[in-house]
């Protein structure tokens, strides 16, 4: 069994290695496996342990009894838990950006069914070209971010630092893993990327083999990032709550929170720029409303999913369909064509 968990989990990080386009995390399937082995092995010295105490207790070739009460010590003075422990196995989940492997269409992940809607509400040009707000819709992800169920951005960017290593949770909701390494971290896994930090500041800097680098502060919260000269963007923060973001060159974006600090109502650029956003009364995100009113809305289907997107000009831009697992079962895009997902046996999807 041993080698069988290596074997498993060597198969999985050279699988992972190859994905730029997602992260993957198997962690549940390999951590229940560890407690299934340590469960088994526990189950041994059980056996083992019990023997003993009647063999001691003169029982070997008679018929003899113990209380429970002292096999209960006796195990415990073995170290010998007395029943097997529950396993937690936590499932498989790819997340992360929609480059151009493992997806199709609008993008739906191929290998998961789940439906991602990748948005850019305010950008610059020229020199303030690195200033964006993007964010990220993940039909896979539970989490609950600043724009409501399944999307992630620059405000909920963070980086959160264990025993076990570092996580750097990226505006697109990717998550990056730093493994621990002494005292500091090794390399991303299957990435290129390198954690380390600055012994002045205490800050946390990740930077990559292209010139990249991006700063948290002791909360773990971003403090700046950059990708070389003129392109530093600082990250303004208020009550744990992002509440700007501002270029070296002095262009900005502010952003409005609601009452109850738990959803970003409105964007506002320094050149005068909006986009303002409505919420359900369960607040998920229902639109965006550009200047001069243009506007982006989602319907949520029963499932609590966005099944269809429709543009400013009114066009239904992607209308999906799940399965009762959540999977894109058909998806009709801005030009009427209808694809089909089955998912097959052996982790095969078919798209007609």
């Amino acid at each position: 069994m041993v080698t069988q968990k290596g074997t498993l989990e060597g198969a999985i990080t050279d699988f992972a290695d190859k994905c730029s386009w997602c992260k993957i995390n198997t962690s549940g399937i390999t951590t229940a496996l560890a407690s299934f082995e340590t469960n088994n092995a526990n189950e041994v010295r059980w056996v083992d342990t019990v023997a003993a105490a009647f063999e001691a207790a003169g029982g070997s070739g008679t018929v003899s009894s113990l209380s429970d009460v002292t096999l209960a010590e006796c195990l415990a003075a073995a170290g010998v838990a007395e029943t097997r422990r529950p396993l937690d196995v936590t499932a498989p989940s790819i997340q992360g950006d929609p480059q151009t492997s493992g997806y199709a269409d609008d993008p739906v992940n191929t290998t998961t069914g789940n439906f991602v809607e990748p948005e850019t509400d305010l950008s610059f040009t020229g020199g303030a070209a690195s200033l964006v707000f993007s964010r990220m819709y993940n039909s896979l992800s539970q989490v609950v971010g600043s724009f409501g169920p399944g999307w992630a951005s620059s405000a909920d960017e963070r980086l959160t630092v264990d025993g076990e290593g570092a996580v750097w949770v990226q505006a697109s909701g990717r998550h990056v893993v730093f493994p621990r390494l002494a005292d500091g971290w090794d390399r991303a896994d299957g990435d290129s990327f390198w954690l380390v930090r600055d012994g002045e500041t205490g800050s946390l800097v990740v930077s990559d083999n292209a010139g990249g680098r991006w700063c948290f502060d002791r909360a773990g919260r971003p403090a700046w990032s950059s990708r070389g000269a003129g392109t530093r963007v600082d990250y303004e923060w208020a009550g744990g709550r992002l509440v700007g973001l501002w270029h070296e060159w002095g262009r900005g974006i502010r952003l409005e929170w609601d009452p109850d600090g738990s959803r970003v109502v409105a964007l506002v650029a320094s050149d005068g720029r909006r986009v303002d956003y409505a919420y359900d009364g369960s607040g998920r995100l229902t639109a965006a409303v550009s200047d001069g009113g243009a506007t982006r809305t989602y319907v949520w289907n029963e499932q609590g999913l966005i099944c269809r997107v429709t543009d400013p000009d009114g066009v239904v831009e992607v209308e999906n369909t799940y399965n009762r697992l959540g999977q894109v079962t058909s998806q009709r895009s801005a030009f009427g064509r209808v694809s089909h997902y089955s998912y097959l046996p052996g982790g095969v999807t078919q798209v007609a």
